[in-house]
């Protein structure tokens, strides 16, 4: 959990810092060039993913804390998670990313039906996603709304 939250730091401290290294060498070059709408589409494509990168990184990480919780306990259960669904059968990838698949749908309170929790532990663990995951998905969209105001403003104002 403390590589998790420090690797969050460091992302987000690499994207900011790249952001504005970027934004520094770009201005000098906005500044002789004649076409800044272009400079500020790509400016906000690489802002766009880093907030994306992020996302993805956050859904991977709540996949495995949820992938620990269901392994530990199929033995204290007749069902659980990994044996209901048979992904005991899949390689390690197919496993991460059907498991990355349930998380996302669960955080952005989706919820196709597919996939569910199975027994106490897992139900107990996915109350709390779907409790992070509507803080979550508010943050990651303000951001992204963020990025296009900002967008539009500078694009709009004739800059």
């Amino acid at each position: 959990l403390f590589w998790y939250f420090w690797l969050w730091r460091f992302i987000d401290k690499f994207g900011d810092q790249t952001v504005r290294d970027l934004l520094q060498k770009l201005f000098k070059w906005i500044t002789k060039s004649r076409d800044a709408k272009n400079i500020y589409i790509f400016v906000n494509l690489v802002r766009i993913s880093i907030v994306s990168i992020k996302a993805l990184f956050t859904t991977y990480f709540i996949a495995c804390f949820f992938w620990i919780v269901a392994d530990n306990y199929k033995d204290n259960y007749e069902l659980n998670f990994v044996t209901n669904f048979g992904f005991e059968e899949l390689n390690p990838f197919e496993q991460m990313l059907w498991t990355c698949y349930f998380v996302l749908t669960t955080l952005a309170t989706i919820g196709y039906g597919d996939l569910y929790p199975v027994n106490k532990p897992e139900r107990f663990f996915v109350i709390f996603i779907m409790l992070f995951g509507v803080a979550f998905f508010s943050q990651v969209m303000g951001q992204f709304i963020s990025i296009v105001k900002d967008f539009n403003e500078k694009v709009n104002s004739g800059d």
